[in-house]
């Protein structure tokens, strides 16, 4: 059994929640926060902007005068 005075700290992810070496091996150097590491993984980071890259556009709507945008005219037979 090791001592806890020779063990590298260690961060849980807040997105995993799996314990990791607080290194730049696993997290992400940020010197604004108190250790200096970000709170999400390596892999759930990478992850995450993955995802984001993937996500479909947002269409903007024009709100004039209550108008949404999205009114289809449809000639009816007759």
């Amino acid at each position: 059994m090791q001592d806890k005075s020779t063990q590298s700290p260690v961060r849980k992810c807040t997105t995993c929640g799996i314990e990791k070496p607080l290194s730049e091996d696993y997290f992400q150097p940020v010197r604004s926060f108190a250790k200096g590491y970000s709170f999400y993984c390596n892999d759930c980071d990478t992850e995450s902007r993955r995802q984001k890259s993937f996500a479909p556009p947002v269409l903007a709507v024009d709100r004039v005068n209550g108008d949404n945008g999205l009114s289809l005219d449809v000639d009816s037979p007759a």
